[in-house]
């Protein structure tokens, strides 16, 4: 049996054994601890950073806002100021000359020199959708349907308006010149390919066998000046009417002024 000193010594003994336990369990303990804190020092550090990032970021994305805002403005200002720019250059443009400025021309492409009305559109006196410009036969019925030559009968007689010759001879003047110059380069634009009988007409005074011959060598007159515009040759058949198949009264001056003449006659195929 123990003695009272000897039991004291053993409980002393096992307290030690115990505390030593407890302080090792401590040490643990604290070095967790310390390990802990730091992290959370961490955590709070990135906690910190994050919400200063997101506070940057935010406000990052209000100036780029602003900015978008501003850049759309700027460029709805001069897309703005060029529409009014090019609507002050229009208005005093005139870029076909033909003395309708652009802002007005609802033809902004007509060909120098051609005679255009208040839109700046070349004429057509008869609404057939043909300018008078390309019209060989420019007082259609209102309404018509016309081919490209702009007559509505494909067999009708086209009058050869403006072609005329010195008194008595097949020589063509010079109004008649400028007259076959436009209508040769109607000829070449509206009917490339078609064949034609060109028709001399006299009026009915003197001989009727000069007359034929007169108007047979008119006839030829013209086919060689259209031949020169790029007419080709075996499209134009030249013939002598005299005064057959009058247009309007011998018996007047204005009569037999219109009935002296020449013609195209489509040759169909």
């Amino acid at each position: 049996m123990l003695t009272t000193a000897q039991q004291n010594q053993q409980d002393l003994e096992q307290l030690k054994a115990v505390l030593e336990e407890k302080s090792s369990k401590l040490e643990q303990a604290t070095a967790e601890l310390a390990k802990l804190s730091a992290a959370a020092a961490t955590v709070t550090s990135l906690q910190e950073n994050t919400a200063s990032l997101t506070n940057e970021l935010k406000t990052g994305k209000e100036t780029i806002a602003a900015l978008e805002k501003k850049v759309a403005d700027l460029q709805a200002e001069i897309k703005t100021l060029k529409a009014e720019q090019e609507q002050r250059l229009k208005q005093i443009m005139d870029s076909d000359k033909d003395g309708v400025s652009d802002a007005l021309d609802s033809c902004p492409e007509t060909m120098a020199g051609a005679v255009v009305d208040e839109k700046g559109c070349e004429r057509d006196r008869d609404k057939d959708g043909v300018i008078d410009r390309l019209d060989l036969c420019p007082d259609s019925s209102k309404g018509a349907t016309v081919n490209s030559l702009g007559c509505a009968d494909d067999n009708a007689a086209i009058i050869l308006k403006g072609v005329s010759f010195k008194s008595g001879t097949a020589n063509l003047t010079q109004s008649a010149r400028e007259s076959l110059i436009a209508i040769a380069a109607i000829l070449k634009k509206s009917a490339p390919d078609q064949q034609f009988e060109i028709a001399g007409y006299t009026d009915s005074i003197g001989d009727p066998a000069l007359n034929k011959q007169v108007s047979e060598q008119r006839a030829k007159a013209v086919r060689v000046f259209l031949i020169k515009q790029g007419i080709p040759a075996n499209l134009l058949i030249p013939k002598g009417y005299g005064f057959e198949n009058p247009i309007a009264d011998n018996s007047t001056r204005e009569g037999r002024a219109k009935n002296r003449r020449v013609e195209l006659h489509k040759i169909m195929p």
